[in-house]
């Protein structure tokens, strides 16, 4: 009796339903996190356009005071509608339930057709549910109206092998199809994807029709499916625009237009692009093929090649590594196919007879789900989070609309691209936004802004826009560093999102720059490290220092304990070389320079090291004046201070203590000589100096080269600087 107790443990017979406990839990981990995107935010305003309207058809100009288009058509009134509707009645809560479900809908759908059979589901295919998951949460399962084209197209996939596996004619599935395209077509512009999918299906499933034999569709079902097509085609002209959106669809994929500034979207970069590697999703694919590969080899050995299901995959593999924000349709592709290949495949049957066997593949298949799931939540923790739990999201900037509602309630803003669909969906239409994630109404000058938001020097481009507030989210680190410099402008407020500055005579008015309470609460230590740099910038040295030190136990049992250190070094290293103490301002900035720091400054540190030599060498001390002139040359090799002074100083040494000189002098000086020929920041004299030096191989008796001006020394600077040391 006991041995019959413990078989199920010891056959691994209790591996799927673990396994779909462990991907619900995934996706549930996953799917309560923020908004995370500035595209819900405008959806919902849509929404809420249609029902104080009375229309299905927004008007695209009336958000912004800037030049917007009111030409395209962006048709998906369902989901804006769907959307701001629970968002209305059960806030963020209800919109992270309804994300859940929907990216859940694949493992229930499979659950579904499995009980039909009476049969779990093999713990390949719970593997591929995650694995599918991990890849589509990216793109597929943000909230937006692209949520429900991911819950679209796992429907679509589910009909399509549902008839291939159907005794009879499968009419009802069939012709679900049309029905299916006309509530897609009116809720998201992916129905194109779905659209495609039925031509590449209906092409394969026609190659299999005429190789013979195949297991593609029945003639009649070929047939019909077909007739279903040409219904979806129909269905695409139902909608509040009639002709004109599919026309639209047309003109813009024969001209191209579509494909407008797509390598300045990141969501259209493919997913093996530098900037998308954090998500890993190639690696999840590779994966998922892994385990599709033995039987589709099985397929060829049997000689039974289903074309029509070959074709799919390859299309849309293709497809999802194209662009990143396709990536959400391959993985659902790959799981189905899994899943109705292993419902045939006689080796399966046979590693399932094997116990050993499976019990191998079953704790290799938990452990990966395990070991994945941990690993994207150390990603997420460790990296950039947008935000906490249930919140707007560090892309939209909460704190700082209320700011804006509170102080200048009239006042014209200027702001970034993201920022601005939640300022729309908060403020607007009254108060207008200058640009918001909408992207189409702004096609005409959108270069200009990226040109402008990734310009490391874009004061002249901030000052053609006219405004008397700039709201920019942290990540706009050149913007936001001229702004700081530039006289018509002052930071007025900084919060979890983004800052905000205003005209010099608002300033006083509102006492001073204002700090969001909930700055020490952000969820992502990159973002506070873009916080911290941003009140170093504007000269907050005592709130800089106040943050760095608050952010400390947040992080201290996490991996990113030693990051916030040396967040908190390079603070108070900047307060050291404020205050002219460059020997601690230089031990700190080398504890604080590391390589994987969130927040760093090497020039600033090669000054700190240049200054100090030219203290000891003041003092008499030429060994750590020599040391630190060769540790500040290391850090540039082409740095013509730090080139001249360990040259003179590695001289001055071997004269004072009758050693050979390093040999590397002559080529640091050399190298002086030529970066410094037409450099108007190098006195003339040093140039002679040098030479002189070349030519006698003695150091000249005179003062090092040093930086061209020092700090101004303040009170406040030694205070601050005297609180840590002490």
């Amino acid at each position: 009796m006991s041995q019959d107790y413990f078989k199920p443990i010891r056959d691994f017979e209790f591996a799927p339903l673990l396994a779909t406990i462990i991907a619900v839990v995934g996706v549930l981990m996953f799917s309560f996190g923020p908004a995370e995107d500035g595209d819900l935010w405008w959806q919902m305003a849509y929404g809420r356009y249609f029902l104080e309207h009375g229309t299905l058809i927004p008007d695209h100009s009336i958000y912004s005071w800037t030049v917007a288009k009111n030409s395209l058509i962006y048709c998906a009134w369902i989901g804006e509608l769907a959307l701001y509707l629970v968002y209305k009645y059960s806030g963020l809560m209800g919109l992270s339930v309804m994300r859940s479900l929907i990216m859940l809908l694949p493992l229930f759908i499979l659950m579904w057709m499995k009980r039909r059979e009476k049969s779990s589901l093999p713990i390949l295919v719970l593997l591929g549910v995650l694995l599918c998951y991990l890849v589509s949460r990216n793109a597929g399962g943000l909230l937006k109206p692209e949520l429900f084209s991911y819950g679209f197209f796992t429907v679509l996939v589910t009909l399509y092998f549902l008839i291939k596996r159907s005794s009879d004619d499968a009419l009802k599935y069939i012709y679900a199809i049309p029905l299916l395209m006309l509530i897609w077509v009116n809720t998201h512009g992916a129905f194109v994807i779905g659209c495609f999918f039925l031509a590449v299906a209906v092409v394969g499933e026609g190659i299999n029709f005429v190789v013979k034999p195949s297991p593609g569709l029945s003639p009649n079902q070929f047939k019909h499916i077909a007739i279903a097509s040409v219904l979806s085609i129909f269905a695409l002209f139902i909608t509040p625009y009639g002709y004109k959106y599919p026309l639209q669809l047309i003109t813009q994929f024969v001209s191209g237009t579509q494909n407008e500034n797509f390598s300045n979207v990141s969501a259209y970069l493919s997913i093996f692009d530098n900037s998308l590697s954090h998500l890993n999703i190639p690696q999840y694919l590779s994966i998922t093929l892994l385990i599709l590969l033995p039987f589709f080899i099985e397929k060829v050995v049997r000689r039974s090649v289903d074309f029509g299901l070959i074709l799919v995959v390859i299309t849309f593999l293709l497809l999802g590594t194209g662009y990143g924000r396709l990536s959400y349709f391959c993985p659902v592709v790959l799981l189905f196919t899994l899943h109705h290949l292993m419902q045939d495949s006689q080796w399966w049957s046979n590693v399932r007879q094997n116990k050993n066997l499976y019990r191998s593949i079953a704790l290799i298949s938990l452990a990966l789900m395990l070991g994945m799931l941990v690993h994207r939540d150390q990603v997420i923790k460790l990296g950039d989070p947008r935000g906490n739990t249930l919140q707007a999201g560090y892309l939209n900037p909460v704190s700082e609309t209320e700011f804006i509602q509170t102080f200048f309630p009239d006042q014209r803003y200027c702001n970034g691209y993201n920022g601005g669909g939640y300022m729309l969906w908060k403020i607007g239409p009254e108060q207008k936004v200058m640009i918001d994630p909408r992207y189409f109404p702004y096609s005409s000058w959108y270069n200009d802004w990226f040109d402008m938001s990734t310009s490391a020097e874009p004061e002249s481009k901030i000052n053609k826009f006219t405004c008397d507030l700039w709201v920019l989210n942290h990540r706009y680190e050149y913007m936001n560093s001229a702004l700081v410099k530039m006289p018509d402008w002052k930071l007025v407020f900084v919060g979890e999102a983004a800052a905000v500055y205003a005209r010099p005579e608002h300033f006083a008015k509102i006492d001073g720059l204002q700090l969001s309470d909930r700055l020490p609460t952000i969820a992502s230590l990159p973002r506070t490290a873009l916080v911290i740099n941003l009140l170093l910038y504007n000269g907050e040295l005592r709130h800089a220092l106040q943050l760095a030190e608050s952010i400390q136990s947040r992080w201290s049992n996490t991996r990113n304990a030693e990051k916030a250190k040396n967040a908190l070094a390079f603070v108070k290293a900047t307060i050291a070389f404020k205050a002219e103490n460059y020997f601690i301002a230089y031990s700190l900035f080398s504890i604080a320079n590391t390589e994987d720091a969130v927040i760093s400054n090497r020039k600033r540190q090669i000054q700190a090291g240049q200054f100090l030599t030219e203290t000891n060498w003041h003092e008499g001390d030429l060994s750590s004046a020599h040391r630190i002139a060769q540790e500040v040359l290391a850090l540039d090799s082409d740095n013509v201070i730090s080139l001249y002074n360990a040259a003179s100083l590695s001289l001055k040494n071997s004269n004072q203590y009758l050693v050979p000189p390093n040999s590397d002098w002559k080529k640091w000086l050399k190298r002086f000589l030529e970066l410094s020929t037409g450099e108007s920041a190098v006195p003339a004299k040093y140039l002679g100096y040098a030479k002189q030096m070349l030519d006698t191989g003695i150091a000249v008796p005179k003062p090092p080269l040093r930086p061209a001006s020092r700090n101004s020394l303040t009170e406040e600077n030694q205070e601050l600087l005297q609180s840590f040391i002490l």
